[in-house]
């Protein structure tokens, strides 16, 4: 989803300022779960055709995980912000690549970017926050915004819903649960929110 900076502030307006809660071992956690790392890479690739379409100099990937787009989409320069040295480290592979733990360490950009936050929002207790600072450490009014979560309207949310009775799709999963994710998105949702 492309979201436009207007949007983007009347998203954030009601931001609440509590810090998100990173847990220290959900790199462990999501390097053991084979079906994430397949999904992840499906998305993955899908933002890069947003990526390749927009074809903006600059891109912030915030969350990177182990597939870091800098790593396929290496004709662009890249900011990437993740919490996790491993999959820093992963990004920095790309030689275009400045990578922080934390967008708080990120000087703030007048220039026009493309932003990616990659498989994220659903992860934090303040989605919102984390919107909040994106705005203010990119404030250019024509930067493009791509959000990357799970699909609650996704084919094996809906599949597992009709075939279990005990399971709603928006709901969060065992492997949600697992990782410690906070909430599950749908497009409509996002918009809402």
């Amino acid at each position: 989803m492309i979201l436009n900076h207007t949007f983007l502030q009347e998203f954030t307006d009601k931001v609440s300022l509590t810090l998100p809660n990173f847990q220290m071992n959900y790199a462990e956690k999501y390097k053991a779960l084979p079906f994430e790392h397949i999904i992840s890479r499906f998305r993955s690739e899908k933002t890069l055709e947003y990526v390749y379409e927009l074809n903006l100099d600059t891109w912030v990937e915030i969350g990177c995980g182990d597939l870091p787009l800098a790593i396929s989409g290496s004709k662009f320069r890249w900011i990437v912000v993740e919490p996790d040295q491993g999959f820093r480290n992963i990004a920095c592979k790309n030689r275009n690549v400045i990578a922080y733990k934390d967008i708080l360490d990120v000087p703030v950009h007048n220039n026009r970017v493309g932003i990616v936050i990659n498989s994220l929002l659903h992860e934090l207790s303040d989605p919102l926050l984390l919107l909040q600072r994106v705005k203010d450490t990119f404030p250019c009014d024509q930067n493009k915004l791509i959000v990357n979560v799970p699909n609650g309207d996704s084919l094996h949310r809906i599949y597992s819903e009709r075939t279990n009775a005990n399971f709603s799709r928006y709901s969060l999963s065992k492997t949600g649960l697992h990782l410690s994710q906070q909430r599950v998105f749908s497009v409509d949702s996002l918009k809402k929110s």
